[in-house]
């Protein structure tokens, strides 16, 4: 082909189709890079924006109810001071206390001497001995309760008018006889201190004071015992409860001295000898020591 001239008609042709689809291609690339890039921007925004944001939870709306007024705190209590103890605060003086409660624990072992006693105008106390003293023996374990008379002049077994009362029933021990006397009586007594000859629930203490008995200068307590117009007075040596004697009207009714109590119970005082013999009886009416 020579310099200046035009192609052929049918290579302008060929040659016009070829443009022609190069530029559809090419616009059909354009549009799926442009489709590609819109995605990507979408994808971009959502990783961007991340999940739609919940909506706000609902807060409760709190309904006022009448609120009770609180009670003010109490101060803290302080410990009471440990006080004397004085006899408007118990039913026992502060000086026989100690005899009184081992006699209201109803398990004690009392030793004593029935004696003559007298009293002169001025109160002072004189202990006769014209007699045999005798000495009395009184228990208490529990609901059981023991009475004995010892013969002091022999040894500390020889009893006699030994009474035992447990169980709902009177024992009369005739020791020199060996035998046991049984009475079961049809309705047990109610009253409890009946047995006792400190009757401690119907005692209550009145006043105290100083008196002199045989000479000698000693502390004394009295008591008054429900229902009757007699008192009991304690005379103390010490700590210890070593003289009583029953007053009514300025008399004396009893004296009991050389008073001793203790919590050790001989065996002899409840336990039945094996070897004595069991018979039912009816004893006699008893005068309490």
């Amino acid at each position: 082909m020579c310099r200046g001239s035009k192609p052929p008609v049918f290579l302008r042709v060929k040659t016009n189709e070829r443009l022609e689809e190069s530029m559809k291609t090419q616009r059909m690339t354009n549009k799926l890079i442009t489709a590609a890039l819109t995605l990507v921007l979408v994808f971009a925004l959502a990783a961007c924006g991340g999940e739609p944001e919940p909506p706000p939870e609902e807060t409760p709306v709190a309904t006022e109810t009448p609120s009770t007024p609180e009670a003010p705190e109490d101060p803290p209590s302080e410990a009471p001071e440990e006080t004397p103890i004085t006899p408007e605060e118990t039913r026992w003086g502060p000086l026989a206390a100690e005899f009184m409660d081992q006699l209201a624990s109803r398990n004690y072992f009392l030793k004593y001497d029935m004696m003559d006693a007298s009293m002169g105008p001025d109160g002072d106390v004189t202990i006769t001995i014209d007699q045999m003293p005798i000495a009395f023996l009184s228990a208490r374990q529990d609901d059981a309760y023991a009475s004995a008379v010892l013969d002091t002049y022999i040894d500390e077994e020889s009893l006699f008018m030994h009474y035992v009362l447990k169980d709902n029933k009177d024992y009369s021990i005739q020791h020199q006889k060996r035998v046991i006397s049984v009475y079961e009586p049809e309705e047990a007594d109610s009253s409890d201190d009946v047995k006792d000859i400190f009757p401690v629930s119907y005692m209550e203490f009145i006043e105290s004071g100083v008196g002199v008995v045989d000479g000698v200068s000693m502390p004394y307590e009295d008591y008054s015992i429900t229902g009757l117009t007699s008192i009991i007075r304690f005379y103390m040596d010490g700590a210890e409860v070593t003289h009583c004697i029953g007053i009514r009207e300025d008399e004396i009714t009893m004296a009991r001295t050389n008073i001793r109590i203790s919590k050790d119970i001989p065996s002899y005082m409840f336990e039945f000898p094996p070897d004595y013999i069991f018979e039912d009886y009816v004893p006699p009416e008893r005068i309490s020591p």
